[in-house]
């Protein structure tokens, strides 16, 4: 089995999402890799609309890396802004 590859800066972006107060519009990558047991995803967002609810899976961890901008991130009930460094 091979690994595959994606550029996230030139992926196409083909899944929107816009309900609820949410908006993003993202694809999924972790087929496109050839990977069987993590996901990996893609997300585009404005500025001051949350991609999703604050959530959290048992036994899953979550990783988010930011390309550019700065994420709000709720922090034991008060919201951090952090400088994303590239």
């Amino acid at each position: 089995m091979s690994i595959g590859t994606v550029n996230i800066a030139t992926v196409e972006l083909d899944e929107p999402l816009d309900e609820a107060g949410f908006r993003h519009v993202a694809t999924s990558v972790g087929p496109r890799l050839g990977a069987r047991r993590i996901g990996a995803g893609v997300y585009e967002a404005d500025a001051g609309s949350p991609i999703w609810p604050y959530h959290y899976h048992h036994g899953i961890e979550e990783w988010l890396y930011v390309i550019a901008g700065a994420p709000v991130l709720p922090t034991s009930g008060a919201v951090d802004q952090e400088t994303a460094r590239c």
